[in-house]
């Protein structure tokens, strides 16, 4: 679907900017990124990481059903099919890098568990904001359509 003017869709993309900003910019999370090097504050985060499993699985059983329906959409209904969009494989290719930057976390997680942390805080720092961009293009792609 097209819209009239597609420059007044950028205003719509700011909603979900936000919300996303709102969770990278977090400040209790930035501060511990910050301090990852700390020992004592390793040991804290070790003892937590039953949260971090939960919200893996959470956010696993999240993304299953959002790639049903997505697929449900694109091969049932033919959105994004056919001549003139080329923004769809741009965003499939995405979402397959966002799919794999889940299963990365998951590696992580059990490095982390085994006591194998072996990366920096900036290594962490930048592996946090690497889905914040997937995100935001695929929400762009989607929206805007550009090609």
């Amino acid at each position: 679907m097209r819209f009239v003017s597609p420059h007044a869709l950028w205003l719509l993309l700011s909603v979900p900017a936000a919300v996303i900003a709102y969770g990278v910019y977090f400040g209790v999370r930035r501060r511990r990124l910050a301090r990852l090097g700390d020992e004592a504050l390793v040991a804290r985060m070790t003892a937590g990481v039953s949260m971090a499993r939960k919200l893996l699985r959470f956010t696993t059983f999240l993304a299953i059903p959002a790639l049903g329906f997505g697929l449900w959409l694109w091969l049932g209904y033919g959105i994004g099919r056919g001549p003139g969009n080329g923004w769809m494989h741009a965003k499939l290719a995405l979402v397959l890098a966002a799919i794999g930057y889940h299963h990365g976390c998951g590696v992580l997680l059990r490095r982390f568990v085994a006591g194998g942390q072996q990366r920096s805080h900036r290594w962490y720092r930048w592996f946090n904001e690497l889905p914040v961009l997937l995100l935001l293009s695929i929400v762009v792609l989607v929206v805007v359509k550009p090609f």
